[in-house]
């Protein structure tokens, strides 16, 4: 009989504590804000909104910050403010949320595609440099999981052209580069607070810039209440309508906001601290690459990624891996994000770019490159992603019981064959 649990062995963890996995954490403060803003009377624009973009900017080191109601808005107001229009190509990854790009289609651009590198799983700048052409505006990098991106090389490839750089921080609050932080290293950042994110608020969003021409045309595409007080004459003129949308955040999600800012730094440490452990036990096995990102980075882990390379196991499939840790008791998954390459919003763009609901003009070599194959780096990764638990709460003795669930099922891998 094997060793392995799935074979008939014993169970490595027999038992989890009752919060694994337990997120968002709130608490006293968090009801004693809210209900601070319920008596208050005023639920659309109190002070509690400006006090969480102003201690959120501190936070970042940015001059300007614009709370929005999501990520996704806030993505949508950094391509506007950046002056993305329509028939501009705007480059991003395919592995990512679909928030990321799709906002791009509500300006009128282009999605590009480009691939992901195995040490990030952000932007390949080599990819990004062969997608860039004449109509290229904006270039979209996400830190994936809370992973920074190679921001050198993008901006090396951005600066030089006047293309704008956007961050999609939204799992990388807290994040730095270079002791700078994620979301300060472009021309605009965006961060989602939704409930499952390192700063969560329920759902809501947050924009921040060095920039005060950015900052006030985000304000001018969905915050009309802001728009008469800004220092441009020409944007005051629509303050009665502004450019069509309402982006700002519930007051409620920004009073949860402010409280967990305050706990930010504390739990990402103690994430670090587990993952750090975690891969110290795992480093060096076969079958599984750990993504360490770039030098000099600063992690946090919204979601930690391993990459599985069933060759270095005999060909073990990563569903057999995973069934087999599973048994152990340590339950794991693979990549919940799909391809956006391969979307159907994508593959409907006929010919001439033209969709159920956007029309996306055509690229000047009348080709829209999309669909399965297209990138073939990205496709391949996406079927070797592992996600682990980020053990927010976790004490040292559980990760160690995960890590030897795991080399166990390594070491009798063959079992498995």
């Amino acid at each position: 009989m094997s060793d392995l649990a799935l074979l008939g062995g014993p169970r490595t963890i027999t038992e989890l504590p009752p919060d694994f996995g337990l997120w968002p954490m709130a608490g006293a403060e968090e009801e004693a804000a809210v209900l601070e803003v319920l008596r208050g009377g005023d639920w659309s624009l109190p002070q509690v909104t400006f006090d969480f973009e102003r201690e959120f900017a501190a936070y970042v080191g940015a001059p300007f910050a614009l709370a929005h109601n999501n990520g996704t808005s806030a993505i949508h107001a950094a391509l506007f403010a950046v002056g993305v229009k329509p028939g501009d190509e705007v480059i991003a990854q395919s592995y990512t949320y679909w928030a990321t790009m799709m906002p791009a289609l509500c300006v009128g651009a282009i999605p590009i595609f480009a691939e992901v590198e195995e040490r990030t799983l952000g932007l390949d700048p080599e990819d990004v440099e062969r997608k860039i052409t004449s109509r290229t505006r904006a270039i979209v990098v996400v830190h994936l999981h809370g992973q920074p991106a190679d921001m050198d090389a993008i901006n090396a490839l951005a600066r030089p052209r006047g293309i704008a750089v956007i961050e999609d921080a939204s799992h990388a609050h807290g994040a730095k580069l270079n002791g700078r932080s994620i979301g300060m290293l472009g021309d605009v950042g965006a961060f989602s607070l939704q409930s499952s994110k390192l700063l969560p608020s329920g759902e809501g969003g947050i924009l921040v810039t060095a920039e005060r021409e950015y900052y006030e045309r985000a304000c001018l595409l969905g915050h009309y209440e802001r728009i008469a007080s800004l220092e441009n004459e020409a944007y005051r003129r629509y303050a009665r309508t502004c450019y069509g949308y309402k982006y700002r955040i519930n007051p409620l999600a920004a009073a949860i906001a402010r409280v967990q800012l305050r706990h930010l730094d504390e739990r990402n440490a103690k994430r670090n601290h587990n993952i750090d452990r975690f891969h110290a036990g795992l480093d060096g096995l076969p079958g599984l690459h750990l993504v360490k990102g770039v030098p000099d980075a600063e992690a946090v882990h919204y979601q930690n990624a391993m990459l599985f390379v069933p060759g270095e196991l005999g060909g073990l499939t990563r569903d057999r891996f995973l069934e087999a840790c599973a048994a152990e008791g340590a339950g794991m998954g693979g990549e919940r994000y799909d391809g956006l390459h391969e979307q159907q919003i994508f593959l409907d763009f006929d010919a001439d770019g033209i969709s159920e609901t956007y029309v996306v003009p055509r690229r000047d070599d009348g080709k829209l490159r999309y669909g399965h194959g297209t990138l073939p780096r990205t496709e391949d990764i996406l079927q070797r992603v592992i996600l682990t638990p980020t053990f927010a709460a976790a004490e040292d003795a559980l990760v160690d019981l995960w890590i030897a669930a795991i080399r166990k099922v390594i070491e009798h891998h063959r079992d498995l064959l």
